[in-house]
């Protein structure tokens, strides 16, 4: 009987200690930082005070200056009031967005738009201070810009006459 027992102690300690060597695994998944969005505050800055919003793409051969308030407002709905918590596989971002008073900047930001990775991140000082989820609108113009749509859309027509 006391064999017996002994066994049931080791039983039991050799599975915990093979549930202790499972749990360090799922524990090693890196976990990307989590930053909350841009203030309310500075969000409506932007959206009484932007007169010049600059969208830089790093891989489009184009970039993209906006200057009328109706088209600045448009882009600032692509803003999720929701902060992210950044991946840690999306190290390059797409493009930055400048957002301008006057021709001074007031706010920058890289977007991302990647599997898994499809967010706003605005920098101060060059770091990465706040992040913004993208709404269905921004989702659909990131989806337009990536897939051409936008480009072709805005190249002038050949006149073959």
């Amino acid at each position: 009987m006391a064999f017996g027992l002994i066994l049931s102690c080791n039983s039991n300690e050799s599975s915990s200690q093979s549930e202790s060597k499972v749990e360090p695994t799922e524990k090693v998944q890196p976990k990307g930082q989590t930053l909350p969005s841009l203030p309310l505050e500075r969000m409506k800055r932007l959206w009484d005070e932007t007169t010049q919003l600059d969208y830089i793409f790093l891989n489009l051969p184009i970039s993209m200056n906006m200057d009328n308030q109706e088209a600045i407002r448009s882009s600032l709905s692509h803003f999720a009031p929701d902060g992210v918590t950044l991946k840690t596989n999306c190290k390059q971002h797409e493009g930055t967005m400048l957002f301008a008073v006057e021709g001074e900047i007031i706010e920058e930001c890289q977007f991302f738009y990647q599997d898994g990775c499809k967010y706003f991140v605005w920098l101060e000082n060059g770091k990465k201070t706040y992040a913004n989820a993208m709404t269905p609108s921004g989702l659909e113009f990131m989806e337009k810009m990536f897939s051409g749509d936008i480009l072709n859309n805005a190249r002038e027509p050949i006149n073959r006459n």
